[in-house]
């Protein structure tokens, strides 16, 4: 009886450790996605400018920022979908995206 009471004690500890682990990551999700749209917002405010080499490279900051984003969204999901494991799916959207037209945000 003693033993099944430390297991089941080791259990319950492993798992609110895993939730605050989770909690903690979700936190730092948040905060890396509010930083890319601040960033997003500092660009736009520039890509007025007449300077065409200035405003192309806004426009690709931009993008990054955007895929940036798109891949903490997808890490966010996979962590709350599984327990243990820590992938990112870096599909052809994200990854392709250099040739696509800037996202709207950012064009005057």
């Amino acid at each position: 009886k003693n033993q099944i009471y430390h297991l089941s004690e080791k259990i319950s500890n492993h798992k609110e450790h895993d939730s605050e682990k989770k909690e903690t990551l979700m936190k730092s999700h948040m905060q890396i996605l509010d930083t890319f749209s601040d960033a997003l917002e500092i660009l736009t405010a520039f890509s007025s400018t007449r300077d065409l080499a200035i405003r192309e490279s806004i426009n690709n900051a931009g993008i990054l920022i955007e895929d940036g984003k798109k891949v903490i969204s997808r890490i966010s999901k996979s962590t709350t979908r599984r327990k243990s494991s820590f992938s990112v799916d870096v599909s052809p959207e994200v990854s392709g995206s250099r040739g696509e037209k800037p996202s709207p945000v950012l064009t005057s």
